[in-house]
């Protein structure tokens, strides 16, 4: 097979990367409405389709694999074949294997028996189906049945299903959005817009135009004196005319752009559709391992994000998939003992709202264990855990580290998925929440800003500092009565709704002098999956804001993210809302000394970097250097073990694979060294399934990132956020 041409690879992969996303939604809806003749169908098109694509581009072992299953639902189209669960499952598995051929033909690289394999299993698909088997497919009313005749046998009912391997299935695959496919209708309202521009920019030299023949009047008329009273006046009457002219078009300017900017940023738009067409069936696959039945029911998914924001999603949704089909479904024993269907529901509804965009998830479940999350939070002292207020308690299960669960499983680890899932949508300056009710189920709900570059931020003033809290962040702004501040513990805290809230000043954790006594304002901020109050000298309201990098000598400034210009023309800094909450509740329970002053704020990182591969290296050091790190070099995990013995870092970003010593050793070393515990480890790898990452989170890593995806601003973020 000739290698793919590179003028047509992209083109190729994105077609028939979309027929094996229909391919394994037609055979989940086929488990779920047997006997459909539409679905049997529909897959066959797409089958057929697949084939042919492959064939025009002289790919051979994918075409044969396709071949073998349009082979298979012709059997299933004409009435000759039914389907059990056990050939549901393989052909689940098919998909996986396609998906794989798939990325071998594009690679240039061996497919004959990733082919072979496929029409392996096909073929065992076409044996006799077991009782309980889907039947062939009706495409019409079924006739009745004939005087005397007997009866067709019913079949048995389905027996529940059982785990159909040790493993968890495979993780939905990393995004790779290098290339964005663009509507035409968007491309031309682009082109449209530049025209109006250019319109716009013509009538602009025929008002500079005016401009000087304004001038030219004017000055003949002081030539002449005032004695010409009438060139005056007609000088002014056209000076009012061009005001008049240059007010109108500057306010038309504005709209145009802001319309192409909005159609720009509409281009750097995908639907969540990518992220979301595999779901169903991995969850379904995960419910099987597990022995359950399980169903993902999505709505929403044609709905828009920024690219990097959907990218970013992958990893936080697949640890809360993972949670609702491991912790909160039950077995089927169980459910039916509780009287709920054998085959437990999993929700995921997309909505717009607050300048963002809104998910559900929801299962119905068990819910959350409050009183062992009550037990496990007396274990650990945390004074802020009230049994009254439930959301309290469940507030907790974001705490790093903080699990219920004594061992880990195959599909989840010890406390590393929650606390993670917060990390994550707070780098994306998300907000998270979950609500339980036992016995009835868990409902965790994310918002996620449409873009990372342009948000809505509260400007605030504190110790003498202008900075924007993103208002998808903030629950509240308030000016409390004397008698809600309050002491717990010796530190102070606010009362407000009947809930306890850790108390800080603003300017303190930037390093600066706060005012003494209370804060005139308190303005209450969710993120990180926790709640926190931040004392305020002024609210100086709200505005639209449009994110830029910070420069590189102030890159090193913690809990800053960007900044901003606004209308009148005074800069403000944007603070990392999920950054804010955490270092309030280190400060607030004294675990890290408050920050020592703006000379500390501003100290150069100095990071650790651990890779053989000396491009890698290269790279990933330029990186980090422009943004304004100081880095030191090690050419493996021993050569970085030796420098953490002489020098002091502020973090580490190492490879997995290594000789001598890898990454998940070095820093499970790092964890278990009582000088180092502490210090922030990011693993960068070409390691990207599900296992590997896990393997990564349990020996101590603080950030796990594949190199199939990377992207330097997410590595840029996790270490702002962990240094």
């Amino acid at each position: 097979m000739a290698p793919i041409p590179s003028d047509m690879r992209d083109m190729f992969s994105a077609e028939c990367g979309d027929y094996l996303a229909r391919l394994g939604e037609g055979f989940l809806a086929l488990e779920a409405e047997p006997g459909d003749a539409a679905i049997v169908d529909r897959l066959f098109r797409v089958a057929h389709s697949l084939k042919g694509t492959a064939r025009i581009m002289d790919c051979l072992d994918l075409h044969r694999a396709a071949h073998s299953l349009e082979d298979l639902l012709v059997l299933l189209r004409d009435g000759n074949l039914a389907l059990d669960a056990g050939q549901f499952d393989t052909l689940s598995r098919t998909t996986d294997q396609f998906q794989a051929l798939l990325q071998a033909t594009l690679d240039a690289g061996p497919t004959a028996a990733l082919a072979d394999g496929i029409v392996a299993m096909v073929v065992d698909c076409q044996a006799p189906a077991q009782p309980g088997a889907v039947p062939p497919p009706q495409p019409g009313a079924v006739p009745p049945p004939q005087p005397g005749a007997v009866p067709p046998p019913q079949p048995a009912p389905e027996e529940r299903p059982e785990p159909t391997t040790g493993k968890a299935p495979a993780a939905i695959p990393a995004l790779a959005m290098d290339v964005l496919r663009v509507p035409v209708a968007r491309l031309d309202s682009l082109i449209n817009q530049v025209g109006e521009l250019l319109v716009a920019h013509q009538t602009l030299a025929g008002h500079a135009q005016a401009t000087e023949e304004l001038g030219d009047m004017l000055e003949e008329a002081s030539r002449r004196g005032l004695a010409d009273r009438g060139a005056l006046a007609q000088a002014a009457q056209k000076a009012h005319r061009l005001a008049h002219g240059l007010g109108t078009e500057e306010a038309r300017m504005g709209r145009l752009f802001d319309a192409l900017e909005a159609a720009i940023h509409r281009t750097r738009m995908v639907p969540l559709a990518v992220l979301l067409d595999q779901a169903p069936k991995w969850v379904r696959d995960t419910g099987r391992a597990l022995g359950k039945a399980v169903r993902l029911q999505v709505s929403g998914a044609e709905l828009e994000l920024d690219k990097h924001v959907v990218e970013g999603l992958r990893d936080p949704l697949m640890h809360l998939l993972r949670n609702a089909v491991d912790h909160g479904i039950e077995a089927p024993e169980a459910r039916r003992r509780l009287g709920k269907p054998e085959q437990g529901l999993v929700s995921l509804r997309a909505s717009r709202s607050r300048n963002g965009l809104t998910l559900v998830l929801e299962d119905d479940g068990m819910g959350l264990d409050l009183e062992a999350i009550q037990r496990t939070a007396d274990r650990l002292g945390l004074a802020e855990a009230n049994p009254a207020h439930p959301e309290d308690l469940v507030r907790l299960v974001f705490r790093p580290g903080f699990s219920t669960r004594d061992e880990a499983g195959e599909f989840s680890g010890r406390g590393v998925g929650l606390d993670a899932v917060a990390s994550q949508i707070a780098a994306l300056k998300g907000t998270v929440q979950v609500a339980s009710v036992p016995g009835k189920g868990t409902e965790v709900t994310l918002w996620l800003p449409q873009s990372l570059t342009r948000s809505r931020a509260l400007v605030v003033q504190a110790s003498g500092l202008s900075l924007g809290l993103q208002s998808a962040s903030v629950r509240a702004c308030l000016q409390p009565p004397p008698g809600a501040f309050q002491s717990l513990e010796g530190q102070p805290v606010v009362v407000h709704g009947g809930q306890v809230i850790l108390l800080v000043h603003l300017g303190s954790l930037l390093g600066r002098s706060g005012p003494a006594g209370r804060p005139a304002y308190v303005v209450l901020l969710e993120a990180a999956g926790d709640q926190v109050a931040l004392g305020v000298d002024e609210l100086l309201g709200e505005s639209e804001v449009l994110q830029k990098p910070l420069p590189a000598r102030l890159r090193g400034l913690p809990l800053i993210h960007a900044f901003s210009l606004l209308g009148n023309g005074h800069i403000i800094l944007l603070a990392d809302p999920g950054q804010l909450a955490i270092q309030a509740r280190a400060v607030w329970q004294g675990t890290r000394a408050q920050p020592a002053a703006q000379t500390e704020a501003a100290r150069v990182r100095s990071i650790l970097l651990a890779d053989d591969s000396l491009t890698t290296r290269v790279q990933l050091r330029r990186i980090l250097e422009s943004a304004g790190y100081k880095v030191q070099p090690a050419v493996d995990g021993l050569d970085a073990w030796a420098r953490l013995g002489k020098q002091t870092f502020d973090a580490v970003v190492s490879d997995v694979q290594m000789p001598g010593l890898d990454g998940y050793q070095l820093t499970a070393r790092i964890r278990g060294n009582p000088q180092l515990a502490t210090l922030p480890v990011v693993l960068v790898t070409t390691l990207a399934s599900e296992e590997d990452q896990r393997r990564g989170l349990e020996v101590g890593a603080s950030a796990y990132i594949t190199k199939g995806s990377f992207d330097q601003e997410q590595l840029l973020e996790h270490l702002r956020r962990l240094t």
